[in-house]
């Protein structure tokens, strides 16, 4: 568990209700209150994260997400938040690191092998994005089976 002030996990779970309730500018204050009250707090920065995400606010859930990941290299939603936020961002090498970091951590992540094909069709890179929807497919991936299939099918003679 993160060491950290009562103030700043108490900041970090009203955050986190605003947040779910569909209010990320009210969540905002309190994400960067616990932050205020403990930088090293991982969670804060994470919330954050999502909550710039759900605003569109690629950019700043990409800083905040990357703070996040400095103080907690392997946390897997902050690096998959941040592979999305990438990928959305345009920045599409940086998201295949990150994805790329998941999937080698864990091979059955079938979301992140998910957003892996979708970042590689961005990039266009045909191969590697059938590769990826498949091997989600693989997982159970339920729109990666349809996407697999049909890229197969496109791609036999």
């Amino acid at each position: 568990i993160e060491k950290c002030s009562n103030y700043a996990v108490a900041h970090e779970l009203v955050g986190r209700v605003h947040l779910l309730g569909g209010r990320p500018e009210a969540a905002d204050k309190h994400f960067a209150a616990a932050i205020g009250h403990a930088p090293r707090f991982v969670r804060g920065h994470y919330h954050m994260g999502l909550s710039a995400l759900s605003q569109r606010k690629h950019a700043r859930a990409i800083e905040s997400l990357s703070n996040a990941i400095r103080l907690e290299p392997a946390h897997q939603g902050a690096l998959l938040a941040r592979g999305q936020a990438n990928l959305l961002h345009g920045q599409h090498e940086q998201a295949i690191v990150d994805l790329k970091t998941i999937t080698a951590a864990d091979n059955t992540h079938a979301l992140a092998w998910f957003l892996l094909g979708g970042t590689y069709e961005a990039a266009g890179k045909p191969e590697e994005r059938l590769a990826a929807f498949c091997q989600a497919a693989s997982l159970g991936h339920k729109a990666s089976k349809a996407l697999c299939a049909e890229m197969q099918g496109a791609t036999e003679p």
